[in-house]
Order: C-alpha cells, then structure tokens, then sequence
C-alpha cells in the first residue's frame, strides 16, 4: 500500500509541475499578446468601434485558474490522506 501511495505522491506531482508549467506559459503568453493588441490598437486611426480582445482575457483566466488548482494540487499532495489523495488525483486525470 505505501508503493501504491508514493506512485500516487510523485504523479501529482508530476502533473502538478507540468500543469503549472503550461498555466505559466499561458499567462505569459496572453500578456505578450495584449502587449501586441495595445500596440497595434495605437497604431489604427480610430479606435471608437473596436472589439474586446475577449480571446485574451479569457485565456488569461484559465492561465490564471490552472495555476491556483495546481497550488491546491500540491497542498493535497503533501497531504496525509490517501483517499483525498486519489480523488484528486482521479479529478485532474479528467481534466
């Protein structure tokens, strides 16, 4: 059972990091991509009827969202119990 236990340990914490890896990239890059929005916003001689750049904020709340599930993914994997362990790690395997 302590095998089963530390697979599960260092699995979410694999995904975890790799998770946490890709909400990183997505913030950056949705900042990066505002910061070319607002340039080229700048450039345009009228800026009254313009669209949101929708795309970019909502990127930038799921960046945002899977970088604090990951947090609370490795709160739970420290934790102590396994059953809370495995539904979590069950969770995010459907994610």
């Amino acid at each position: 059972m302590t095998c089963m236990r530390c697979c599960l340990h260092n699995s979410l914490k694999i995904s975890n990091l790799i998770m946490n890896l890709l909400g990183i990239a997505m913030i950056i890059y949705c900042l990066w991509l505002q910061k070319k929005w607002d340039e080229g916003v700048a450039q345009l001689p009228t800026t009254k009827d313009l669209p949101r750049p929708w795309f970019i904020y909502a990127s930038l709340g799921v960046g945002i969202s899977i970088c604090l599930s990951t947090v609370f993914g490795y709160i739970v994997g420290n934790s102590l119990s396994s059953s809370t362990l495995a539904v979590v790690s069950f969770a995010i395997s459907f994610l």
